[in-house]
């Protein structure tokens, strides 16, 4: 079974093997994927994360035997790790196995202090993590500062904390404890919406009180009750509450 490493920043994942298919998804710079088939310049991939599945141009990957720990993440908008010789731009909640490491035969080397450890989900932590995602514009299959989805968003905040969500809103709902109403909800619960309960179609991160954070247009805070989303700046309901589970 062959194994593959992203060593760049930020890597389209797309539904067939070309450049001109749909991107569904995204790696970041550290994420690990199995090897499903190698044709003609694309990798079919089976993000390890997820278990989502697209095609990479197999240029963007590294090769490796086994999956390894990542113990940190960037904490700056964008930051560069040594790759060898060569500079890779990376951006915010990359992973990475420490600040000195070798992988797939190349030694990476990150030099400044802009880097936390993976721990536990805490409170006090969330918006240190949600908030430099604020204004970030959306993107469809999105999951970097440049561009992201509304399930591409809380996937990201979640790995910050260790935890793996997976990939699209209908599939994250399936996991942790359903919570009763807005007021028995806790900082960091997500909610879900959609035209119904059997439809789930957008998640955000209840951040307390009245709000919650999400990428609808770009990564915004709006209000939050028991019917669902007020646009602060409309007052008009946006997004319809099916659902709160805490996965933490």
């Amino acid at each position: 079974m062959k194994y593959a490493y992203c060593f760049l920043g930020v890597v389209p994942v797309r539904k067939e093997p070309t450049s001109l298919s749909e991107q569904v998804t995204q790696l970041v710079f550290g994420d690990y994927v199995k090897v499903l088939e190698i044709d003609n310049g694309w990798t079919k991939i089976l993000n390890l994360a997820d278990n989502y599945e697209g095609y990479v141009d197999s240029r963007n990957l590294l090769e490796i035997d086994r999956r390894r720990k990542n113990n940190f993440f960037t904490t700056d908008m964008f930051s560069y790790i040594q790759m060898d010789r060569e500079l890779i731009p990376i951006p915010f909640g990359s992973k990475l196995i420490g600040r000195d490491f070798s992988i797939g035969g190349h030694h990476f080397t990150i030099t400044n202090d802009h880097i936390s450890k993976i721990q536990e989900f805490n409170k006090e932590n969330l918006r240190e993590i949600v908030l430099p995602f604020l204004n970030v514009p959306y993107l469809w299959g999105g999951k970097s500062v440049m561009g992201i989805d509304c399930s591409g968003f809380t996937q990201m905040v979640y790995s910050c904390f260790g935890i793996d969500l997976p990939r699209d809103a209908s599939q994250q709902v399936k996991h942790g404890k359903k919570i009763s109403s807005i007021f028995a909800a806790e900082e960091g619960d997500l909610c879900f919406f959609g035209e119904s309960e059997k439809k789930i179609t957008h998640v955000g991160i209840f951040l307390g009180k009245q709000y919650i954070i999400h990428a609808s247009g770009r990564v915004r805070i709006d209000l939050i009750d028991n019917n669902g989303i007020t646009d602060h700046s409309t007052g008009e309901y946006t997004h319809k509450l099916q659902y709160i589970k805490r996965v933490k």
